[in-house]
């Protein structure tokens, strides 16, 4: 976080130029990647929310979670947001 004070600039575009240099990506190929890890993440929880099982899986036998919650909060007010 000092060197974005001292650059002035984000995390974001540190992440970005570490990337670029350490890597040798593009930015295209870094934002391709993301997108790919995104689409990814997105599916599970897609698959999550409209999976029947009722335990996830594993030998630990812990309860799914997800779409009762999404269900839950599908009810509630929407928090308050400044204009």
């Amino acid at each position: 976080l000092r060197i974005c004070k001292e650059k002035n600039i984000s995390f974001a575009d540190i992440v970005m130029q570490n990337e670029k240099s350490i890597h040798g990506y593009t930015e295209e190929e870094v934002n391709f990647k993301l997108d790919t890890i995104w689409s990814v993440m997105s599916d599970a929880i897609d698959r999550g929310l409209r999976c029947e099982e009722e335990y996830l899986p594993g030998k630990l036998k812990v309860k799914r979670r997800a779409a009762k919650l999404q269900k839950a909060l599908a009810g509630c007010p929407k928090p308050f947001s400044a204009q």
